[in-house]
């Protein structure tokens, strides 16, 4: 707390003689004055306050004005105090940089003289640091170790589930177990042959592996709705990409699903959305649209002028990573074969390394144009060749291409 500084004996004697002298000025002007004797002149009215001012501080320094006055003071006492300190701090921040070089210097160098003990102490220090050092590289190792472990332990509980549920055997059974990795557990069985039909059921069921431990079909597809496209990829790029309208997403979703293997552009795809009573415009239909080939949950493939050698930048097609997400999210009443078949060779080929465009050749589409390398593949995928004009629509395009 600060102290109330006590009035001097010159402070007291100013007040005095103030007081007297105000005193003596009225009663003058009171008694000699032969006219306007009740009007105070601005002398008087100026000692008054002064006085006033006087008696009710204690002291001059607890008065405002005074105050400012000795704080104008101190802030300048404070800032020489300041920079004193300031060199100070310098002067000692450089004597520990000193020092500090000074002791890394003391401690790379061995002498090789009398001096024993400091060669000693440094060779202890190394010795110190190297046997930490060797004790955090066997610490990681160690952890690195309990993270495979941990892994393995968890891949092996998922292949005895796998085994006990689809093979009746366990693990332990003397068989090679290695060979017993391709799934034959889909759902269909040939009426003719009486073995299950592989493709067929893949055509339906897709590639997802997790979706294998189910066996009742529907249970597929929820897993692969909701555990799978909703959790990992839809709601990923909601949270991702902070989408608050998030019905523009889905229903651009569905629609993309449904025309996989189609000629698609944003604008066609907004106008569509739009007459379907969703706002929107293709702006914010090309960022979705990106956002899920960002995600892999479609891949983009342009269209290739193979008379020109030129790519064309107009509409694209887009074809889903898996084809069992179309099934598993709009159903299975439109099955739309040739498509999804389109939509299987399409990644296999991108897996495969290829890079794919869809040809163009005059007014006739080529459905896959495959560049690895130096080489170039020309495919066309259909459900049905049987047709005579099916097999001419197929096959006039590739008949045509002069490379």
């Amino acid at each position: 707390m600060n102290e109330v500084k006590k009035c001097s004996k010159g402070q007291i004697i100013a007040l005095v003689l103030t007081s007297l002298l105000i005193t003596g000025l009225i009663i003058g002007a009171f008694l000699f004055s032969a006219q306007n004797k009740f009007i105070i002149s601005s002398s008087i009215i100026t000692l008054v306050c002064l006085l006033i001012i006087l008696v009710l501080s204690n002291s001059f320094d607890n008065f405002s004005i005074g105050k400012i006055f000795s704080m104008s003071r101190e802030v300048k006492e404070s800032k020489e105090k300041i920079k004193v300190l300031e060199k100070e701090k310098n002067e000692i921040l450089l004597k520990l940089i000193n020092l500090n070089f000074q002791s890394q210097n003391s401690s790379v160098t061995v002498n090789t003289g009398s001096n024993d003990s400091n060669t000693s102490l440094v060779v202890e220090n190394l010795d110190k640091d190297e046997k930490e050092r060797k004790e955090k590289e066997e610490e990681d190792i160690k952890e690195n170790l309990e993270n495979i472990s941990r892994k393995r332990l968890n891949t092996d509980k998922f292949e005895s589930l796998i085994l006990n549920k689809y093979y009746g055997i366990s693990k332990n059974d003397s068989v090679l177990m290695r060979e017993v990795k391709v799934v034959d557990k889909f759902q269909d069985i040939d009426s003719i042959s009486n073995k299950p039909v592989y493709f067929d059921a893949y055509l339906k069921e897709g590639g997802m592996s997790g979706s294998y431990i189910y066996s009742d079909i529907q249970d597929k597809y929820n897993y692969i709705n909701n555990d799978v496209f909703n959790t990992l990829i839809v709601r990923d790029i909601k949270d991702k990409y902070i989408i608050r309208n998030s019905s523009i997403l889905d229903k651009l979703t569905d629609f993309m699903m449904n025309n996989v293997g189609n000629v698609v552009s944003p604008k066609k795809i907004s106008d569509t959305l739009i007459s379907s009573g969703i706002k929107n415009d293709h702006k914010t239909i090309r960022k979705y649209i990106d956002y899920l080939c960002r995600s892999y949950a479609f891949y983009r493939v342009r269209r290739y002028d193979i008379k020109g050698k030129r790519y064309l930048s107009s509409d694209d097609k887009y074809y889903l990573s898996d084809h069992s997400f179309r099934y598993a999210r709009l159903g299975t009443k439109h099955m739309d074969y040739g498509h999804i078949l389109e939509n299987i060779v399409a990644i296999e080929l991108l897996r495969r390394g290829h890079e794919l465009y869809v040809g163009k050749l005059y007014e006739k589409e080529v459905d896959f144009v495959a560049i690895n390398r130096d080489k170039t593949i020309y495919i066309q995928v259909s459900e049905n060749i049987n047709d005579e004009d099916t097999f001419n629509r197929e096959i006039v395009p590739l008949l045509k291409i002069k490379d």
